[in-house]
Order: C-alpha cells, then sequence, then structure tokens
C-alpha cells in the first residue's frame, strides 16, 4: 500500500500564470502563489501512483469528477486471488472465494461473480493531480474520514492515513516550502460531501438536457463516473458511513442522480450497449436510450474491440464471445461459446437485439 510520486510537478507555471495576470511591481513567488486557492494552481500538475489501495479510495478520488486517472480494473486479476489491507480480512473472505471458485467451475460469467469483491479488496491506479487538487484531495479525505469516524473508525483510520500521506509527498511533488502547502491545507477550499439524494428514479427532459435518477451497484458507479460529461450526485460517501462498510461488496447499490445533454446520454450509452463494453453491468441505464443503430460497429461493420473479441474466440478472455463479431468475420463458435453467448444476452440491455445477432452467428460444423 502506498502513494508513489512518477513525475513532480514545477510551479513555475502557476507563477508566470499568475505574474502575466496582473501589472506587479514586485513578481510574486512560488511561495506566495503556492498559497493561493485560485485556478491558477491548477496549471502545475505531478503524476501519482496509488499502489495496493482500497476499490472505495479509488471511488473517492473520483468522487469530485475533475479525475484524470487510469485504474488497474478487477477485470485484469483474477478476482478470486482479491487481496485486503492488513486490519481488514475477515474471515467472510475466504467464504467469497469458494463461492466466487464455484460460480466460476459452474461456468457462470466472470462479471457475473466478480460483483461478490468486497470494497475493501486492493487495486492500483495511476492519477495526474493539479497542486491545487491534490491539496483539496488530501483534504477530503480527511474531511470524510472525520464524517465516518463515529460509524466505522476503522476505515476513518485508514482515510485518515491516506491524507496523511499524500500531504507529506506535496511538498516534494510541488517543490514547495511545508509551510506553504500547510497554509493551503488550512486555507484552501474544501471540496463539499454532497447531500444524500433521496428520489431513487425519475426520467425527466428540460430541452435539451436530459435528468435521471437510478439506484446502481457501485461496480457500475465506478464507470458511470468516469465520464465527466455528466453532472453527477450520489449517496457513496454516505454508504460508507455505516458499520463495516467497507465489507460491503461491489453489487451493493447507491442512488446516483445525473444530468447531461440527451445527445451525451446516446453517445455514452449507445457505446455501452456494445458487448465488449460491458452492456450487462450498463443495462439498468442503456435500456433508457438504446437502439441496435447506437452500436459502434453499426455504421462501420467493424469492431473497435476486434483485439479483445478475438481473445474471447480464443479462450484467452473469460469473458462470452460477441455473436455480431463472429457474424461480421464469418468466425464460428463452438456450441459452448454460443450457450454462454446466449446467457450473456439475457443480461445485456438489449437481449431481444443480442437473440438477433446469435440467430446469424456461424456455428462450428454449420449447425
Amino acid at each position: 500500500m502506498g502513494i508513489k510520486l512518477l513525475e513532480s510537478g514545477q510551479m513555475l507555471s502557476a507563477i508566470v500564470g499568475w505574474n502575466g495576470s496582473r501589472d506587479l511591481d514586485h513578481p510574486a513567488n512560488a511561495s506566495e502563489v503556492g498559497k493561493l486557492d485560485a485556478s491558477v494552481n491548477e496549471l502545475p500538475t505531478a503524476l501519482f501512483y496509488f499502489q495496493d489501495m482500497m476499490i472505495l479510495e479509488r471511488e473517492l478520488v473520483v468522487t469530485p469528477r475533475n479525475h484524470v486517472i487510469w485504474a488497474r480494473t478487477s477485470r485484469v486479476d483474477d478476482p478470486r486471488a482479491f487481496r485486503v489491507p492488513h486490519g481488514f480480512k475477515t474471515v467472510q473472505h475466504e467464504a467469497i472465494r469458494s463461492n466466487m471458485e464455484a460460480a466460476h467451475r459452474a461456468g457462470k460469467p466472470q462479471d457475473e461473480w466478480r460483483m461478490m469483491l468486497p470494497l475493501c479488496a486492493t487495486t492500483s491506479w495511476t492519477t495526474r493531480l493539479s497542486y491545487r487538487d491534490a491539496v483539496r484531495m488530501a483534504c477530503y479525505f480527511t474531511d470524510v474520514a472525520k464524517y465516518i469516524e463515529r460509524e466505522n473508525i476503522l476505515l476513518a483510520g485508514r482515510l485518515l492515513n491516506t491524507s496523511l500521506e499524500l500531504q507529506e509527498l506535496l511538498p516534494v511533488a510541488f517543490g514547495l516550502s511545508h509551510a506553504t502547502v500547510e497554509a493551503a491545507l488550512a486555507n484552501f477550499k474544501r471540496i463539499k460531501i454532497s447531500e444524500r439524494p433521496i428520489h431513487g428514479h425519475h426520467f425527466s427532459r428540460v430541452g435539451i438536457m436530459v435528468a435521471i435518477g437510478a439506484q446502481m451497484s457501485i461496480a457500475l458507479r465506478a464507470q458511470f463516473v468516469r465520464h465527466r460529461e455528466f453532472i453527477i450526485s450520489d449517496d457513496f460517501v454516505h454508504l460508507l458511513n455505516e458499520a463495516r462498510s467497507e465489507q460491503f461488496p461491489i453489487s451493493e447499490r447507491v442512488i446516483v442522480q445525473a444530468v447531461a445533454l440527451e445527445t451525451t446520454w446516446r453517445t455514452v450509452l449507445g457505446k455501452r450497449t456494445c458487448w465488449m463494453a460491458q452492456s450487462d453491468l450498463w443495462a439498468p441505464l442503456a435500456r433508457l436510450f438504446i437502439t441496435s443503430d447506437g452500436l459502434p460497429c453499426a455504421a462501420s461493420r467493424s469492431c473497435p474491440y476486434a483485439e479483445d473479441a478475438k481473445l474471447r474466440i480464443a479462450g484467452k478472455d473469460p469473458g462470452a464471445p460477441c455473436p455480431r463479431f463472429a457474424s461480421l468475420h464469418n468466425v464460428p463458435l463452438s456450441v459452448q461459446q454460443f450457450t454462454e453467448a446466449a446467457l450473456q444476452a439475457e443480461r445485456t440491455s438489449n437481449p431481444e437485439m443480442w437473440r438477433h445477432e446469435l440467430e446469424h452467428a456461424p456455428l462450428e460444423g454449420g449447425k
């Protein structure tokens, strides 16, 4: 576990920006600019690697929605080999592994049984943070820790340690004195913990805008919040304010409210109708907008995820093979692959469309 500095930032960009915006007899230096809670301090950035952190910590990092992040997902590693930080292990974890193994042996898709992963399971990600955002993120972890400490003192302590670790890196990451960073930590505007959404389900249009309220799994929320075109509010932080919340599975539901242009909804969800883009996970949202014309391969008849699709057909990826890819490229499916695809089709946002694609998918032996 730990936060590693991969690339330090330079305050020169903020100094040049600040001095260039004003007529000053005495140009400001790094110490003076570094204490300013202003957008000019979003110019200097540093690259961090969050290694072996909790899934829930990653979700806190992306909650403010200004993230630049590339994360390792549970689809890369075998979910059955999940690890949790010291102090958070329970006997239930072995039961979870056993249930995952049983589901795997029964031939159930990985996307289904990986949903048993607890929020305290470890993952890693790379993120670029501006100086201003790094300061505010450190404060955010502290504030969330204080918010949940009454109900979950163990998790609160973990989040506070993460905050302190990031704080210690800030002077090195941005070439500033400890005094300057401490002043910023004390004075920068905090990221607010949003109010808890009340309404679970609604759909409304106002002109060209669409607003929705829905319940979704944390696994879906993890992908949905990556799309920064949406204005999103949810109750994820409030969910953490429960005893042993770090043990909740990623299938746990959260209430999400989101607003965006209707064209944005259709573009994002159209792509997520794609077989290779976890259309089953996105089904609660995708069903609101989807038509078969929204598939990424509809116009070009070329799969944008062709290499991944080939791995599935070759048996080197745990997911069910895409029947549309098999049809477009005349790649015959085995009986087992066809069966897996048929089961997967029923979990997608548009089962009828995928049943139609299966009817046209070639089979080995021509049957």
